[in-house]
């Protein structure tokens, strides 16, 4: 014979003569207790009365003495439990649930519309292997089209197969694959398959006469008039601001308030830096000193990965990077840091430009940026002459780190948005966590690097199942944390066991401090309860994948 249906998770507490049972780690939920059900601790039973909350109990005045944080056991003999119209009321909140706006109705891999039995008006119905999506409306499904995210491929290749999404370079101009069917071999501007998306400009033409110039009269830095003999037709005014830099060493300077006439450019000079006799001058225009301290500051530059072991200053929308006071020009190779051998594992780093021997030259630092207090531009904490260009975290061997799913070099200037994407390689699940908030496998981790000014826009589209019908899983993003829900995690209810359920979330985080930020898939499920996430993109659905975005403002 079947034995008696019973529940006896946690300790129970009540007094001798007391009517109320208070419970320590055990859920008396509806399910698991109900009046009419029988408590008992020993030798002594009484009958429950009432279920006040989950942790509550009413009984009749209790008789067998003073128990407090005791083993017991609840047999589950209510009559309620055997009453047709409470278990019809519970198909009905469930009939309920599936009906609301909120429920997607999913279309299976070898169907190429939902079925039409399915859903209520204002219902959608989503394909999760084309990411399709349907309306219904006046009992039809209406189709509305293919969503999902942009998938950055880099420039064209003539044999790689696009899909809906894809967008690839060609030509220096973006285009977005909008043809449902994939394919290859389709180049672009063709409308069939391509969009365009952002379009390529043309260099800028510079009429009439431009600035520079240059000029080998000797002269010796110091204030006062100087006066240089130099090239006709230049853009030159009188009262322009100018400065006469060294092109050997361009820490070598003098400014000042100029009038220029034929070949003749003189400096009123009331600004200098350096010493020395020279007569190899470069001219440039500068702004006039104030409270903003003169020139104009910035960066046409972006710090990179070079290797493992090194970052690189390349040019970028130019080639000027404001160091020291003054604009020094980036080589057209770059400016690398040299090997770091010996950097500290999982350490953040910020790189900073300066000038050595007129030339720019960079170094690694754990100490952070500051304002400066002079120009606004940032530099390194407690030392001007260092300009701030970019971070890197490094890696368990103390190694710069750039891959599909790691973007851990970050250029101060010229920031651009960047993607990371990762994905289960196999079937993953949570067993052993014993119900509690976890991540699943870290395969599936992006990490950045963030400056404190940028959104982390972080996507995850999750294929699970669940092995019993009514079980459920909740699932969502991990941010620098496995324990921890951030805005958007869903919960998902098992209607079959081993179908398999998509939840997708997306969070943009917002205000995090510089330096290294994770994000991960963590779910939570009833203790024994085990969600298996796909990993096999042939699977019955598709990967579990996370994917990324940093959102950089324009420097």
């Amino acid at each position: 014979m079947t034995a008696l249906a019973s529940y006896s998770t946690g300790l129970a507490t009540v007094s001798a003569g007391g009517t109320t049972i208070t419970g320590s780690g055990a859920i008396w939920s509806g399910t698991s207790v109900k009046p009419g059900d029988i408590f008992q601790i020993g030798n002594f039973q009484s009958v429950i009365s009432d279920v006040t909350d989950t942790t509550h109990l009413v009984i009749p005045p209790w008789g067998g003495g003073n128990q407090s944080g005791v083993a017991y056991v609840i047999w589950q003999v209510s009559p309620q439990r055997f009453a047709g119209a409470e278990a019809m009321s519970t198909v009905g909140k469930l009939v309920a649930a599936f009906e609301t706006s909120g429920f997607y109705v999913f279309v299976g891999i070898d169907e190429t519309e939902p079925d039409p039995s399915l859903g209520n008006d204002g219902q959608f119905a989503f394909q999760p292997t084309t990411a399709k999506l349907w309306e219904k409306v006046g009992g039809v499904w209406t189709y509305l089209g293919i969503f999902k995210a942009f998938n950055l491929t880099g420039a064209y290749d003539s044999v790689r197969t696009y899909s809906y999404g894809d967008v690839q370079v060609t030509s220096g101009s973006s285009y977005i694959y909008i043809n449902d069917t994939p394919s290859a071999g389709h180049t672009a501007p063709n409308t069939t398959y391509w969009q365009l998306l952002a379009s390529k400009g043309d260099a800028s033409t510079v009429p009439g006469p431009g600035y520079g110039g240059t000029s080998t009269t000797s002269l010796t830095i110091g204030t006062g008039s100087k006066a240089f003999t130099t090239q006709s037709g230049l853009a030159y005014t009188n009262g322009a601001r100018v400065r006469a830099s060294s092109a050997a060493n361009t820490s070598n300077w003098m400014e000042g308030l100029a009038t220029y006439s034929g070949t003749t450019l003189t400096i009123n000079v009331d600004k200098t830096n350096g010493s020395g006799t020279l007569a190899d001058w470069n001219f440039n225009i500068v702004g006039e000193p104030g409270a903003g301290a003169g020139v104009a500051v910035g960066g046409q530059c972006q710090f990179q990965y070079s290797s493992s072991t090194s970052g690189i200053l390349m040019p970028k929308r130019g080639n000027q990077l404001f160091v020291n006071g003054s604009l020094m020009s980036v080589p057209s190779a770059g400016v690398g840091t040299g090997t770091l051998g010996s950097l500290t594992s999982n350490t953040l780093y910020y790189a900073y430009a300066y000038i050595s021997g007129g030339s720019i030259a960079l170094e690694v630092s754990t100490t952070g940026h500051a304002t400066d207090t002079t120009y606004g531009h940032e530099i390194k904490s407690g030392d001007a002459s260092r300009s701030l260009v970019g971070m890197f975290y490094t890696n368990g061997s103390g190694q710069l780190v750039s891959t599909a799913n790691s973007a851990l070099v970050r250029s101060w200037y010229n920031r651009q948005a960047t993607a990371t994407r990762a994905a289960y390689t196999a079937d993953r699940n949570n067993s052993g966590f014993g119900g509690a908030i976890a991540e699943v496998n870290s395969e599936i981790r992006n990490s950045v690097v963030l400056w404190a000014d940028e959104v982390w826009d972080i996507t995850l589209v999750s294929t699970f199942s669940l092995p019993s019908t009514g079980q459920s899983a909740t699932v969502g993003i991990g941010l620098d944390a496995m324990n921890a829900w951030q805005d958007g995690a869903v919960n998902y209810n098992s209607d079959t066991g081993g179908n398999r359920m998509v939840a997708p979330v997306n969070y943009k985080a917002t205000g995090l401090s510089d330096g290294f930020h994770y994000s991960t898939l963590i779910t939570q499920t009833v203790s024994g309860v085990t969600a298996t996430f796909s990993g096999s993109a042939t699977s019955a659905s598709f990967r579990t994948i996370l994917t990324t975005a940093i959102l950089a403002p324009s420097m």
